[in-house]
Formats: C-alpha cells, structure tokens, sequence
C-alpha cells in the first residue's frame, strides 16, 4: 500500500493536478520510495520547474543512504539529466559547510569523550560558575568524574530535542515546548535526560510509588536548575566557534531561521527550488526544524518519503 498526499497551499490536490507542490509519500519498506526521489526530481527538471545550479537538496539521515543516492544518480542512465542538479546531502554534512560559511573563525569539531571532558571543565568554566546546581555538580565531581562529559551530551540531547536557546527565553516559552514534545510523544527521550541530570545531583529525584527513584521533572525546577545554564552554555560554544556533531545541524538550523524570520531569502544560483527527504520517519525535532528553515528560506517545495509503521 502507498499513500500520496499532494499538499497546496489551498489544500489538497488530487494527483493528476501536481504541479510542482508538496508531496508526502508512505510506503513500506522496499517499495521504491527513495527511487521514487529521483524520478520526482527528473520529472520536475523536464518540466522546467526549477532555477540555479543545483536546485534540488535531497537530505538523508545516514552517509550509507547518501552514498547509495549518489550512486544510482551516477550510474542509471535514466538520471543522466539530473546529475548536475541534485546535491545529496546529510543533515550533519550539510550543516557543517553551512556553519563553516558564516562563522568568522573555523569552527573546532569537539567530538572525543575526552574533547567534552575538557570543553565542559575549562572553556564553558565562565558559564557554570554562575549557575548553582551545575557549579555544585563540577566543583564535587568535575575533575574526577564523567561529570563533564555527561553534561555536554544532555546539552546536545535539549538540542536534538528542538529546544531553542533564542526563542525559548523564558519560563514559558520552555514550558510551552515541553508541551510540544509530549503532544509528540518524546517524553521518553524528555525523561532520559532528567534522570541524568538527576544522577548527577542537579536535579533532586523522588520515589514513586513502587519505591523507584524518578527526577523531579516539573518545568520550573528544570529552567531554574539546568535550562538557564543551558542557554548561556549553548550561545558561548557558538561565540567559542565550538561545535559538537549534532551542533553541526543546531547551528545551521539558528542561521536559516534567523535569516529566513528576516526575509534574507536566497535567489538565483544560491537557492533551492526543491527539497527532499528521504526516510523521513527518522527524523528528530531538530532535524525538522533545520529542514523547515531551509525551504522557508529558499521558498522551496518539500516531497517527503517514509514509512508510517
């Protein structure tokens, strides 16, 4: 079974009237839904529908998916056509040139246990010095614990999660996307990262009924306790041009937005008519938002493909 929706901006169109609008398509494994991506992107290029010099974006969540796409593209005769107007993409690689174009400095790539280790203990030092919970937790077991390590990885965590040290500036806007998340059901995710800060002691914890330790979660307790730090820590690392893997896509997605709320949109050569993503059902908060910020910006048309199981 495969479904195709056909999104206008007057609703939805049957399929005979598609004419270069939105597509989200389900199907199920081995159905030929990434194949799918490339007879799309040839049948747009035949009909004209497109400008600058690679006009199509096709992002993937894995470089074995990218690298299989490259291949077809470049091996099947039938996308001969298209083969100078596809860029295929990670979201991560993809990110990390856009960071490298508009960072004043060369971005440092902080990747290592050990890299975390010391960009938690010394070049974010200004930052939880100024925080309580987290200054209590560094200065008992910064220097002889994973303490540090874990505290940048819960960092990357808020980002996967969609958080935004920008837009979410206060005790409401943080609680309104904790919100979001459960509507979406990532409260799992959400809780994991609690229960790590509870561990560490920056949040409290309290037993539940069958006498299980639980972090106490309530929102004001983790803006006041790890959000405040984790807005000044995340700004300062972007300041820093420090960069972890999943910053790669967090600082891309800031740029785009930024740019895109202020009407800097991109034209000609530069721009991006059409984007795509494959396996859509992998992707995260932040991913999503990074992908809505690219066709904002770019004005583009978006075709999505996944499987719903």
């Amino acid at each position: 079974a495969v479904s195709i929706n056909y999104a206008t901006t007057n609703g939805t169109a049957t399929a005979g009237q598609d004419s270069g609008n939105n597509i989200r398509l389900l199907a199920p494994a081995g159905c030929g839904k990434t194949l799918c991506l490339l007879f799309r992107c040839k049948q747009l290029a035949e009909r004209g529908l497109l400008s600058g010099r690679s006009p199509f974006l096709i992002v993937t969540f894995t470089r074995a998916a990218a690298g299989e796409l490259r291949d077809r593209v470049n091996s099947d005769d039938r996308f001969s056509a298209i083969r100078d107007l596809v860029e295929i993409s990670t979201l991560n690689k993809w990110g990390f040139r856009r960071v490298k174009s508009v960072a004043s400095v060369n971005p440092k790539l902080v990747n290592s246990k050990k890299e975390k280790y010391f960009t938690m203990l010394y070049l974010l030092q200004p930052i939880w010095q100024k925080h309580k919970f987290i200054k209590k937790v560094m200065m008992e077991k910064g220097k002889k614990s994973v303490a540090p390590r874990i505290l940048m990885d819960v960092i990357d965590a808020f980002k996967s999660l969609g958080f935004d040290h920008v837009q979410h500036s206060n005790l409401r806007r943080f609680s309104q996307h904790l919100e979001k998340l459960q509507e979406l059901d990532l409260t799992w995710n959400l809780e994991a990262q609690f229960e790590e800060l509870a561990k560490l002691g920056v949040l409290d914890a309290k037993i539940i009924g069958n006498g299980a330790e639980v972090a106490q979660s309530e929102a004001k307790k983790v803006y006041d306790a790890f959000f405040k730090f984790w807005r000044e820590a995340t700004k300062h690392l972007i300041d820093s041009a420090t960069i972890t893997i999943e910053d790669q896509k967090y600082y891309a997605y800031i740029d785009e937005y930024q740019k895109g709320e202020k009407g800097r949109f991109l034209s000609g050569a530069a721009r991006y008519c059409h984007v795509f993503v494959d396996e859509f059902q992998d992707i995260n908060p932040l991913d999503f938002a990074l992908v809505k910020a690219i066709v904002k910006r770019n004005r583009a048309t978006i075709t999505i493909v996944g499987d719903d199981d």
